[in-house]
C-alpha cells in the first residue's frame, strides 16, 4: 500500500493526482484511463477543498490499496479528509440532464461524472480519537483497461 498525505492546495493536488498517475501507468494504464483518472482526482479532490475545508487548505490523504485478485487491472483508492461528514453519495441520483441550466438543481453532476468514468464508489465516516473529529473516507476503485 502507498500513502500520500498532503494539503488540498491546488499545487499539492496536482501533486498528488501526478503520483497516483504514475502508479497508474505503471500498471499498465492507456493513455484514455490515465485522462480519465486525472479528471476523477481532480473533480474527488477538488470537492474536498471546496466543501471540507473552504477557509483554508485542510489534510487530505490518498491511499492505494492492495487489489481485490492479483492481476487485477484495476486501482484501489481511498481517499480521506478531517472535515465535517458529508458523504457525496447520499441522496445523488442521476443528474438531472435535460433541463435548462437555470432550471436544474445544483450539485450530483461531479459524483455522476464520477460514476461514469467507471468508478465504484463507497464512503464511510470514520471516527478517531480527539482531537480529531473523524475522517470522511471515499474508496474508489478504477478500471486501468
Amino acid at each position: 500500500m502507498l500513502k500520500f498525505e498532503s494539503t488540498t492546495t491546488p499545487e499539492h493536488i496536482r501533486d498528488i493526482a501526478d503520483q497516483i498517475l504514475a502508479v497508474a501507468v505503471e500498471q499498465g494504464a492507456d493513455q484514455l484511463r490515465q485522462s480519465r483518472l486525472l479528471l476523477v482526482l481532480d473533480e474527488l479532490l477538488t470537492n474536498i477543498r471546496s466543501y471540507a475545508y473552504p477557509a483554508e487548505p485542510g489534510p487530505v490523504r490518498v491511499e492505494i490499496l492492495a487489489p481485490d485478485n492479483e492481476g487485477d487491472a484495476v486501482l484501489h483508492l481511498r481517499i480521506s479528509d478531517w472535515g465535517p461528514p458529508f458523504d457525496p453519495l447520499r441522496g445523488t441520483g442521476p443528474p438531472v440532464l435535460d433541463a435548462d441550466l437555470e432550471l436544474r438543481p445544483i450539485g450530483g453532476l461531479g459524483v455522476h461524472l464520477v460514476r461514469n468514468m467507471g468508478c465504484d464508489l463507497a464512503y464511510s465516516r470514520e471516527f478517531e480519537a480527539p482531537p480529531s473529529e473523524g475522517r470522511n473516507q471515499l474508496t474508489v476503485a478504477f478500471p486501468l483497461r
